[in-house]
């Protein structure tokens, strides 16, 4: 189940929202979820060198580099 709410930037302090992104006002989903899929989403938020997002195989090859 997902529960969605109509929010102001300054009420969603925990969240981080990117100065880049313009307006004030925002649509939240937020949708319950495992410990497992919490740890999934961490790993594919991590950011690499180049500031874009990791893939398996990016975290792959570098394993197999070292």
């Amino acid at each position: 189940m997902t529960y969605t709410a109509m929010v102001k930037r300054d009420e969603i302090k925990n969240i981080q929202i990117p100065d880049t992104i313009a307006g004030t006002t925002f649509w939240v989903s937020i949708t319950p979820m495992t410990e497992a899929e919490a740890d999934e989403m961490e790993f594919k938020s991590l950011k690499g060198i180049a500031g874009r997002e990791l893939t398996l195989d990016d975290v792959r090859m570098e394993r197999l580099c070292l």
